[in-house]
């Protein structure tokens, strides 16, 4: 793959805020709001644009994907607009900083 080829891709993934590869997908969030995905099991995340952990953490629950990485900046991320379960997926789950990305739920 030519270094343009690589570069366009990444763009492109970047983007649609999901990048797929095989098994595996990787969605990266871009607020800390905590809103349901548009349509779980699309490999699509977010809604108008916007991807939220719950976002990610449904498309990972209901998607087909068995591993997904999520990507989260800094931020403290709420999670209080009900119960999330995923089974049998390798999750996981990367922020910036120890001190600086915070998941409450």
């Amino acid at each position: 793959m030519s270094k343009l080829s690589l570069l366009l891709s990444t763009a492109l993934c970047l983007f649609f805020f999901a990048c797929e590869q095989d098994d595996r997908i990787t969605f990266y969030v871009n607020t800390t709001s905590d809103f349901g995905d548009n349509s779980p099991g699309d490999d699509v995340c977010g809604l108008g644009g916007s991807c939220s952990l719950r976002a990610a953490l449904e498309e990972a629950a209901l998607g087909d994907k068995k591993s997904i990485t999520i990507i989260l900046p800094t931020g403290r991320y709420r999670l209080d607009a009900g119960q999330l379960e995923i089974n049998g997926k390798i999750l996981h789950i990367r922020g910036q900083h120890i001190d600086h990305t915070i998941i409450d739920a």
